[in-house]
């Protein structure tokens, strides 16, 4: 996917085919990335307007939940869902990584960094493998960027029920993904327009990318991300 193809998206077609112009409508009424614009907003602008955006995805995923009576078991220490590839805006990137650094958590900076190491000289299908390790989730304390996890993450549920548990006790949830990919796209969308490459990155290769300030910088400027972090299979023709 080229920077530039973002300009032959309409969102309102994707809301109409996904059956969900309401969402589009909520999105658009909270404008949260009016008056973002690359070369001029600073990083604590684009981290506000995106935790902003996030606050709607959970209201969005709330309002459904009420209307369809399902009943989440998850929280922080769930990690059920943490065992799949997560490709997020480099906005969700950015904001993963100052939180960790920000909490000053020598643990997951150590893992974080031994990611990165093992991605060296790599085949590609073991790439894809270790991709699915989510260096944020740890089998003791759960995910550790729970308050501002991504997007998708927020849009994957744990039902548990008893007819499995001989075998597993819960069953993955992506009802809302239609949710998720919507709010996500919008976000794409709101950034491309403020100047920014806001094509999907892997959680983990963008939030190791944006670990060093010149790279934060350089990405606000309107500098486009270097391809060996985008996200290959850029999912915008919903």
């Amino acid at each position: 996917m080229k920077r530039d193809e973002l300009n032959d998206i309409n969102i309102d077609t994707c809301a109409r085919n996904l059956q969900i112009p309401k969402v589009l409508e909520l999105l658009r009424s909270k404008n949260v990335f009016q008056g973002l614009k690359a070369g001029e907003s600073t990083g604590a602008q684009v981290v506000g307007a995106v935790t902003q955006h996030m606050l709607v995805v959970d209201q969005c995923v709330a309002e459904w939940k009420r209307a369809s009576g399902f009943v989440s078991e998850c929280d922080h220490t769930c990690s059920k869902c943490c065992c799949t590839v997560i490709e997020v805006s480099p906005a969700e990137a950015l904001i993963a990584s100052v939180y960790f650094l920000n909490q000053k958590d020598p643990t997951t900076l150590q893992s974080l960094m031994q990611y990165i190491a093992d991605l060296k000289d790599r085949t590609p299908t073991a790439r894809r493998i270790l991709l699915r390790k989510c260096p944020f989730s740890s089998k003791d304390k759960g995910c550790k960027i729970y308050p501002i996890r991504p997007a998708v993450c927020k849009c994957l549920f744990c039902e548990k029920r008893s007819a499995y548990r001989k075998k597993r006790d819960h069953q993955l949830h992506a009802i809302p993904a239609s949710v998720g990919a919507l709010t996500q796209l919008y976000m794409k969308l709101e950034l491309f327009q403020a100047g920014y490459d806001s094509r999907y990155v892997h959680l983990q290769d963008g939030a190791a990318w944006f670990m060093f300030p010149e790279n934060q910088a350089a990405w606000l400027s309107g500098m486009e991300l270097p391809e060996n972090i985008i996200f290959p299979a850029d999912y915008i023709h919903l």
